[in-house]
């Protein structure tokens, strides 16, 4: 298939060319990822780069990034291989001589730096990728202590980031990132010191919020490496419409659920449910309005209603016979699905994720069933569907949007 860029994908284009480090922060449907894969096959083809890698989520490195490159016309002679299997074989993988493009997933991330790079060695790659940079966004953890390590390798290189949800839990999430582009230039060295310049805590000191004018003034720092796009200034699109579908529980239920919220402490017939603390008991509590309870330590699990499952059923029947994608959020909401609709397609458990995804933009399947966690980043399952059902609805802001 050709590539007929839009206005908006040439600029973004030339950004990625023009500046070696860089974000492209562009809502979901713009087209980034055909963006920076033109921008790769552009800079392997005059020689300026010959090793790129690529980290993404697990779904998006087996799914997004060869089905790109497969897709366009212009893309199709790019090499690509995918840095996957036991230790032995990634190993085997990394050993091996190679000019072009290479996936790996962003948990594996740790794995490579602390068993096949060198904090004083060159970074054998000449460009990184990291699509859905917002996974960047906590430098407490392992994976983002160890990329530390290497932030001035990365100078030494081309960096691209790219997302759609740049501060999905405010900005506070962008200045891991940013470290990774211009080792701490802009937004400071340090997490401590860009949230205490930029930012106060609320009273009882755990939320922190921008000050008044921090958040132009992080802005205007980012400005030179970053590129924001959103959707609605681009896109000619249908307007998003959004259903609630209220529920009402059993008066047995509610008792239930009213009982657990005020108690932290449920008793069943024969299991009891206990919440530990406020963070638990938001689980349970959740659990419970979908329609089920993990009991035994959570090991197991036990069904209290059908009243989600029922109200699925009116949606499926109103939209008569016409595709339906459902996003749950439990393993027994995904049991129970499964049960209630054994024609549905489960496409984390796709042993072809890119011949699901073309299956069901062809229509061939009526009820595709999704986590927005593995499913929500970087997928095209537009063409098989106009409506998304969320069975339960988490608290990541990111997840939810993408997913949408």
């Amino acid at each position: 298939m050709k590539w007929d860029p839009k206005p908006f994908q040439s600029e973004a284009l030339r950004f990625a060319l023009d500046h070696t480090h860089a974000s492209l922060w562009m809502e979901m449907g713009l087209g980034k990822t055909s963006v920076a894969a033109t921008a790769i096959a552009y800079l392997l083809d005059r020689g300026e780069i010959g090793r790129v890698l690529i980290v993404a989520p697990k779904r998006v490195c087996a799914s997004v990034w060869p089905s790109e490159l497969r897709k366009w016309d212009h893309l199709q002679w790019v090499p690509c291989r995918a840095i996957v299997g036991t230790v032995k074989q990634r190993a085997r993988i990394l050993g091996t001589p190679w000019t072009g493009v290479e996936t790996i997933t962003y948990d594996l991330l740790l794995w490579l730096f602390q068993n096949h790079l060198k904090p004083d060695a060159p970074l054998p790659w000449d460009m990184v990728v990291f699509d859905e940079s917002s996974k960047l966004k906590d430098p407490g953890t392992r994976r983002f202590r160890a990329l530390r390590r290497y932030k001035q390798r990365f100078a030494d290189l081309r960096v691209l980031h790219l997302t759609g949800s740049p501060s999905p839990s405010g900005l506070l999430n962008v200045w891991g990132p940013t470290l990774l582009l211009d080792q701490g230039e802009r937004l400071g060295t340090t997490f401590g010191g860009y949230r205490s310049r930029w930012f106060a805590p609320d009273y009882m000191g755990w939320n922190f919020e921008p000050r008044e004018g921090a958040a132009a003034q992080i802005h205007e720092r980012l400005a030179d490496i970053t590129l924001s796009m959103k959707a609605k200034h681009y896109l000619d699109m249908p307007p998003l419409i959004i259903t609630d579908v209220w529920v009402d529980l059993p008066a047995e239920c509610t008792a239930q659920y009213r009982e657990l919220e005020r108690e932290m402490f449920l008793q069943l017939e024969d299991d009891t449910v206990e919440a530990a603390n406020g963070g638990v008991l938001t689980g349970k509590c959740r659990q419970l309005a979908n329609g089920f309870l993990f009991i035994n330590d959570g090991t197991d699990w036990t069904a209290i209603h059908e009243e989600k499952l029922q109200a699925l059923d009116d949606i499926i029947e109103e939209r008569e016979g016409r595709s339906l994608l459902i996003a749950y959020q439990f393993k027994p909401d995904l049991a129970r699905l499964r049960k209630r609709y054994p024609r549905a397609v489960v496409y984390t458990e796709a042993k072809d994720p890119i011949a699901l995804e073309e299956e069901w933009n062809e229509g061939k399947h009526q009820l595709m069933l999704i986590h927005p966690q593995s499913a929500g980043h970087g997928l095209n399952l537009q063409g098989g569907t106009d409506a998304l059902a969320l069975y339960g609805v988490g608290w990541s802001l990111d997840q939810y949007e993408q997913t949408i």
